[in-house]
């Protein structure tokens, strides 16, 4: 986790954690999702794999979207560098997978003119979502596809032959 102080040296609200990384078994889904959509690329963009699943778990935090953090903060947290941040957004939102949503919110400076917060909040695709929702952990019962059915053959063989 990143800590961070309440308040910037600006006066500025930033929350004091961003959240946890996503799961290697999510980043692994996108890993793959971004394969089949560009077959062009030689080696897994577990970079952009591991800012995406970010991105759809701010978006699906609880209580609500929650903004995006600046990008020094995310690049920190993700163990990434600004530039491979500044290069997957522009380009999944050139590609249309994310877009960008600006909301206010009354600040708490008190001055003549009323103040406001304004909060950058990064909106993932619909397709985005699905990716992150496909992967369930595994319980008992599931993931048996790659497992042969041998008991459940021997009933329908039975029924074909008589």
């Amino acid at each position: 986790m990143v800590n961070l102080k309440a308040k910037s040296p600006s006066g500025s609200f930033r929350p004091k954690r961003i959240g946890h990384r996503p799961k290697p078994e999510i980043v692994q889904e996108f890993v793959n999702f971004l394969i089949s959509i560009d077959y062009k690329i030689c080696r897994p963009p577990r970079q952009a794999a591991k800012l995406l699943a970010f991105i759809v778990q701010l978006h699906k935090a609880r209580g609500g979207p929650r903004p995006f953090p600046t990008r020094p903060q995310v690049a920190k947290h993700l163990h990434m560098s600004i530039p491979t941040v500044d290069a997957v957004l522009n380009l999944h939102i050139a590609e249309g997978n994310l877009s960008i949503e600006t909301r206010y919110r009354d600040g708490n400076i008190e001055q003549r003119r009323a103040s406001a917060i304004k909060e950058r909040y990064i909106v993932p695709s619909e397709v985005l979502i699905q990716v992150y929702d496909y992967y369930q952990p595994p319980s008992f019962g599931q993931g048996d596809e790659g497992v042969s059915n041998e008991g459940q053959d021997d009933e329908p063989k039975g029924e074909d032959q008589a």
